[in-house]
């Protein structure tokens, strides 16, 4: 088997009715409530700067939607034209996608790197990225990606299979050298079962990657398109170790130039990006946690875009032709979980009872400003394994309290 290089050799060996249950879900596609100020000069084409920038809400019973607003002033917020101010609720956790989980390390880490394959805008549907094509075998096991051969990282290492062997392995090998950084606990690797996936990995030449699957797995594909699945410059990473998360290196349309704590995050244009090129030529990321300040330094020109608007301002905005409200359907579900293990929820009509009684309408209209819809089940529609027969439980309180006598008691349920 390939090694990223001669000092990594001799280490790639693999490692060898639920109990929760979640009521109606109102699937909350986000859609992105983004304000963004108009501007003469435009927003770029792809790669889209914002085009993952999701606030993901979780709630069974909701689908979100992710909502941009955007500015449409006669300038950028940071008097530089080919700049992009946008600001979040709370800055990044890190940006190193193999160990970030929350949603604010992504929207700046979906700039930075890019993966095997991605996802067509708007949808789940998998396209080519860094590889530009792919095959697998007759049994389902074998998975040969074909990878393009004009791509560098931002620091000038080339992109090749031994890269993207270094970028998987050190989550997968447990002897990899950079496994440890992580304690070997790489958690989106982890929860996405990866290593009971996956048998081995191999780079048998420069422009091709072969992963070897233990069994056939119908989400294989979709999960390679995911953030923690993206290709690290090996030199960055040889070079920061455990630092480097403060250091990220990628191959992405932007680099990244500078990182002040809890308040930006500065990236640039990579002149040198193999795809399309960004039309602006920095992207600002502004941490501002009180939703109402953030709205206001949009309302007078300090922000470019933002997101997570606090419902209460959408009628004002909807009427300020200088503010353009982006939404998209979202991907994440909220719920509430029951434990079908422990009194009362392992009561079947307790449980029912709980879903009757949930007004998810209400929660749609009035906690999430109408920019949600009742889900009927915790996979949202854009999946391929949602299941639009499934019949949602209708909004019954009599319903439920008829249950509830029937099954164990529930406080707050009455």
């Amino acid at each position: 088997m390939a090694a990223p290089d001669a000092q990594d050799q001799g280490r790639h060996r693999p490692a060898g009715d639920d109990s929760l249950a979640s009521t109606t879900a109102t699937r909350t596609p986000r859609y992105r409530v983004a304000a963004q100020r108009r501007t003469d000069r435009g927003t770029r084409q792809q790669p889209n700067p914002l085009k993952k920038l999701a606030s993901t809400a979780r709630l069974a019973a909701l689908t979100a939607c992710s909502v941009l607003l955007f500015g449409c002033g006669g300038g950028s917020s940071s008097g530089t034209s080919d700049t992009l101010v946008f600001g979040r609720g709370s800055d990044s956790v890190g940006l190193d996608p193999a160990l970030e989980t929350d949603g604010e390390s992504f929207k700046v880490c979906d700039n930075l790197y890019e993966t095997l394959v991605t996802y067509a805008p708007g949808s789940t549907q998998v396209i080519p990225q860094l590889a530009h094509s792919w095959s697998v075998d007759e049994a389902g096991l074998e998975w040969t990606f074909h990878l393009r051969t004009d791509v560098s990282f931002h620091d000038g290492t080339p992109f090749n299979a031994e890269a993207m062997l270094f970028s998987l392995g050190r989550q997968f090998f447990p002897d990899h050298p950079f496994h440890k950084l992580a304690a070997g606990s790489y958690q989106y690797w982890k929860d996405m079962g990866m290593d009971d996936m996956i048998a081995d990995m191999t780079a048998p030449n420069d422009s091709t990657f072969v992963i070897q699957l233990a069994t056939p797995n119908a989400p294989f594909l979709s999960n390679l398109g995911m953030n923690f699945c993206a290709a690290v410059s090996p030199t960055a990473v040889r070079k920061h170790g455990a630092d480097y998360f403060k250091h990220p290196v990628g191959t992405g349309p932007f680099r990244f130039v500078e990182w002040l704590k809890d308040e930006r995050i500065i990236l640039a244009r990579n002149d040198t990006y193999w795809g399309t090129a960004p039309q602006i030529g920095r992207l600002v990321f502004r941490a501002i946690q009180d939703p109402s300040v953030r709205y206001l330094e949009l309302r007078t020109g300090s922000l470019d875009g933002m997101d997570n608007l606090s419902p209460e301002f959408l009628d004002e905005l909807r009427a300020d032709d200088q503010i353009k409200l982006l939404t998209q359907p979202g991907m994440n579900i909220g719920y509430l979980a029951m434990n079908m293990e422990k009194p009362p929820f392992d009561d079947v009509r307790v449980r029912m009872a709980v879903n009757h009684a949930v007004n998810k309408q209400s929660l749609v209209d009035n906690f999430y400003g109408g920019l949600a819809e009742a889900a009927k089940n915790p996979i949202p529609p854009m999946m391929w394994s949602y299941n639009d027969d499934i019949e949602p439980y209708a909004y019954d309180p009599d319903r439920a309290r008829q249950l509830r006598a029937m099954g164990q008691d529930v406080i707050g349920l009455s």
